[in-house]
């Protein structure tokens, strides 16, 4: 009950406090009064909440460390490799979903895929007019013809 004492009115009762008025002073009214309910107002609770529950994680462990039960000397904890095991198939695992959940739903849509295809065909066509000689000089006995590239291209 000491520690309970101290969140409500002790050394720890400011920040408790602090962490119900963010969590629901603020944002319960910004979110039940229609006409507050916009986006600035949405996003106003939302860090409110945000730092309340932070203020909350905090009130929650701080208070319990400084008064601890138990007496606790210098400990150093080391892994042991059934930790490490369980760390690298948790890794794997969603690894696995992953890559299942990438070929079943696709990230880039189908139909993106093709529209880029048809489009890049498009640009690499321009490209390659774009390195080619703009006029070609056509040099015969008598004559000498200066056409456009493209109108050569057509047959023209």
């Amino acid at each position: 009950m000491e520690i309970f004492w101290m969140k409500l009115a002790g050394k720890f009762a400011p920040l408790f406090w602090l962490h119900f008025v963010l969590c629901f002073v603020i944002p319960l009214p910004i979110l039940a009064i229609r006409k507050t309910r916009t986006i600035r107002g949405t996003v106003i609770a939302s860090i409110s909440i945000i730092l309340g529950m932070w203020l909350e994680r905090f009130v929650i462990i701080v208070p319990t460390l400084t008064n601890q039960r138990m007496p606790v000397e210098g400990a150093f904890y080391i892994p042991t490799w059934v930790e490490w095991s369980i760390l690298a198939g948790c890794i794997s695992l969603f690894i696995l979903l992953y890559t299942l959940f990438t070929k079943v739903f696709p990230i880039v849509p189908v139909w993106e895929v093709k529209e880029g295809r048809e489009k890049a065909v498009k640009d690499i066509e321009n490209r390659i007019r774009s390195y080619m000689p703009t006029l070609i000089l056509i040099h015969e006995p008598n004559l000498t013809v200066v056409m456009p590239y493209d109108e050569m291209d057509r047959g023209v």
